[in-house]
């Protein structure tokens, strides 16, 4: 059980590995693509939200967001309930990225799963989902225990 954290680390640093070295290959850097897929699969979310669920400052999500509406990948319009904040959507130009994106993610999934039964990778992927769940109220990122602070994406 000492091992797990690392275990964890050493899959997340050869995860970004390989999709540093794909995304690259379609024009997107590492930073870019969490932003891109997360403002994809929740149109309309604001930059606290997406925050939020990327754990993430809001001071990098808006200079990400800032880089990505330059290039032309999302646009922000103001929020009509508060003026203050913005609401994030995905244009064509971005939506162009996303089929590359899937096929990069599915690809990472199948190499990190190769010979497992489809019982094998649902119950890692169950036992993964319930230690993140308790990684997220048990207080590690707020120091608070019981504060719930991203939204599952991977369902």
């Amino acid at each position: 059980m000492k091992k797990l954290t690392f275990d964890i680390y050493i899959i997340s640093r050869l995860t970004h590995i390989y999709y540093t070295r794909e995304l690259r290959k379609i024009g997107l850097s590492f930073g870019e693509f969490p932003f891109l897929i997360s403002v994809y699969e929740n149109e309309g979310i604001s930059q606290e939200e997406l925050s939020s669920l990327l754990i993430i400052s809001k001071s990098t999500t808006a200079m990400m967001i800032r880089k990505l509406a330059e290039a032309g990948y999302v646009r922000k319009e103001v929020d009509p309930d508060d003026k203050r904040n913005f609401r994030l959507y995905i244009t064509d130009e971005g939506l162009k990225f996303i089929p590359a994106i899937r096929r990069i993610i599915d690809s990472c999934h199948e190499k990190m799963t190769e010979g497992m039964s489809e019982k094998e990778k649902n119950d890692i992927c169950q036992k993964i989902r319930k230690i993140r769940q308790k990684s997220e109220s048990s207080g590690m990122k707020t120091g608070k225990k019981g504060k719930k602070t991203v939204k599952n994406l991977s369902e």
